[in-house]
């Protein structure tokens, strides 16, 4: 997984009230077009020149560093780092006790757990 694909930001329009995303990898392309020489000065003439304002450059290169750090201590831990709502659906006895577990709320009046979900 590319992280800086999957975390961006998220920009409202003021001309049509509307809202749309720029991943960090558009805003980071963004600074490489400027670093290259791009010619643009006005953002009405290139959307993303815009895209190098959101986003410091450095710290999106030390956001991508940190990210696969952490990647490689969960494989060393024989884990896999996700980000949540993004993970793979779980399969076997471990998810469906995890699931069991983070469903619960606590004993309903037979003494047996009850649920969050309907």
């Amino acid at each position: 997984m590319n992280i800086l694909e999957e975390v961006g930001v998220n920009i409202h329009c003021g001309a049509c009230s509307g809202e749309y995303q720029v991943t960090l990898n558009q805003a980071l392309l963004s600074h490489q077009m400027l670093h290259e020489g791009c010619p643009v000065s006005d953002v009405r003439e290139c959307p993303p020149l815009h895209w190098s304002r959101l986003v410091d450059e450095q710290l999106v290169h030390e956001f991508q560093n940190l990210w696969a750090r952490l990647k490689q201590s969960a494989q060393k831990a024989g884990g896999e780092l996700i980000l949540l709502g993004k993970e793979k659906n779980g399969t076997g006895a471990c998810h469906s006790a995890q699931s069991q577990i983070v469903n619960r709320t606590g004993p309903n009046d037979d003494g047996n757990a009850t649920s969050n979900l309907a």
